[in-house]
């Protein structure tokens, strides 16, 4: 089985690769690091749209430039983990969980990000994990999966209100207006989506060729179509010259991948979800 599952990087940062993950140098053609991995500057890219699109570059690049049976992607400091354990730990985490999805009700605004995941602690653990997941990915794959997702993070408030301060809701409203015009069974699932509250972000997933090809197909058609309107409709002169929404694609490629992770879901699809781990030590890479 072929897997390629890429781990986006934009800084220095501890470096991860193996059998079947990678790491993958997203906006590589706009950088002035030279990270000394693969670049999204290669072949048929986006690589410069990166301040608009984030991550989705890399996805872009993944979609058009490689061959495999799965394909993935994670980040320098957030990537999955097998961990499942009842540590004393887990069992706190749980508990703040519950906590947080109670205080919620009384502080509405404040619950957003209420997730399980673990954190490395050191930079030894972080690659002892990311080794387990590239040494068992396959065995997981094997048994059926076809969409590996993180665990959905919760909310008080529905997904469009939660995520409006990122995405405003003229431009999830375009989104779905563009999306009914070529996907309407998507569009219908992405509607759902909105009003629920759960979400699976991060942009973060393992696909199978299949699946993926058609994710992309919708994301970045969906997203082009955005691009042009948005100006044409004079919602925005310039998207790229407007800082205060720079980063607007990539928040709504979130909302369009938390969609179609449950249209895949009720497509029968059989999608397995696992907690996330995070360590970051950029910082110290950098010198900062």
């Amino acid at each position: 089985m072929d897997i390629k599952i890429a781990i986006a990087y934009h800084k220095p940062a501890t470096i991860l690769k193996g059998e079947n993950i990678f790491p993958l140098h997203v906006g590589k053609a706009i950088s002035d690091v030279d990270l000394g991995i693969q670049g999204d500057n290669t072949g048929d890219n986006i690589s410069e749209k990166n301040p608009l699109y984030c991550e989705l570059t890399g996805i872009y690049w993944l979609w058009k430039n490689t061959t495999a049976d799965y394909k993935g992607l994670m980040h320098y400091r957030r990537i999955f983990t097998l961990q499942k354990d009842y540590t004393y730990k887990n069992v706190i985490l749980k508990t703040k969980i519950a906590l947080r999805s109670l205080l919620s009700v009384f502080r509405p605004l404040n619950s957003y990000g209420m997730r399980i995941e673990y954190f490395a602690g050191t930079e030894d653990n972080y690659r002892k994990h990311a080794n387990r997941l590239d040494n068992e990915i396959e065995r997981i794959l094997q048994q059926g999966t076809k969409i590996i997702v993180p665990s959905p993070e919760y909310c008080f408030l529905p997904v469009s209100v939660t995520f409006a301060p990122e995405a405003p809701h003229w431009a999830i409203q375009l989104i779905g207006e563009i999306a009914e015009e070529s996907y309407p069974d998507f569009a219908e699932i992405y509607e759902q989506s909105l009003g629920k509250h759960y979400i699976y972000q991060r942009n973060m997933f393992v696909m199978d060729n299949t699946t993926y090809n058609e994710y992309c197909t919708i994301l970045f058609s969906v997203l082009q179509a955005f691009e042009e309107r948005s100006i044409s409709n004079n919602y925005l002169k310039d998207i790229k010259e407007e800082k205060a929404v720079s980063r607007i694609i990539g928040y709504l490629g979130e909302l369009i991948t938390n969609a179609f992770i449950q249209y895949c879901i009720a497509k029968g699809k059989k999608v397995q979800t696992l907690p996330l781990m995070i360590f970051d030590n950029s910082q110290e890479y950098a010198g900062k």
